[in-house]
């Protein structure tokens, strides 16, 4: 009788034991991503329209040191299932340039520029191990642009709103509660994408 309790209770004490390790397999569904763009839709695309605008009007004037932040977000998505994640993001982006007179070679004014976007996104994963995660990103929404020319002589303000979206088709996660991850795509939040993943 004595073995018997001896041997009931060391089953107790192992069952104790080995809680903790049951624990860390738990299946974490919300997640949250910061993360950092280059190369957007909205930067480019300001970009290119400037230039155009140059060879338009022959050179009356030119667009000198445009910069951008890139884009800077952060998204939480819920999984569902461990194959799909769904959720939203929000990110921000300036941009800015001066604006010269090339004929009297002297600045004429400055341009800003911010762009707020929302997106609904979705995210399939292709492959899904204990460290990393290969996976494919899509998100649509609306940007909201506000847009500044301060001249000389002038100011103009400009608020409008386009169309937002991101297809990244190849997407990479390495880690596990807390992660790193690079994106590779085309959209609102850029070329590129990268940042801090952590599951909660």
């Amino acid at each position: 009788m004595k073995s018997k309790k001896s041997f009931c209770l060391g089953i107790i004490l192992l069952l104790a034991l080995c809680k903790p390790g049951f624990a860390q397999e738990r299946n974490y569904r919300n997640e949250i991503n910061f993360r950092y763009g280059i190369l957007t839709v909205p930067g480019v695309t300001e970009l290119m329209g400037s230039l155009l605008s140059e060879v338009i009007t022959f050179g009356t004037y030119s667009v000198h040191n445009w910069w951008s932040t890139g884009a800077i977000g952060m998204e939480y998505s819920y999984s569902p299932k461990k194959w799909v994640c769904v959720g939203a993001t929000l990110s921000f982006e300036r941009t800015g340039s001066q604006i010269y007179l090339p004929d009297k070679e002297i600045k004429d004014g400055e341009t800003s520029s911010y762009y707020y976007s929302l997106m609904g996104v979705a995210r399939f994963n292709y492959l899904s191990k204990k460290i990393v995660t290969l996976y494919g990103r899509v998100g649509v929404g609306y940007t909201l642009a506000l847009q500044y020319y301060t001249g000389t002589n002038s100011y103009q303000d400009y608020t409008g709103g386009m169309f937002a979206f991101q297809l990244s088709p190849i997407g990479v996660r390495v880690g596990t509660r807390v992660a790193g991850f690079f994106e590779a795509g085309f959209g609102t939040e850029g070329l590129v994408n990268f940042g801090l993943s952590v599951r909660l």
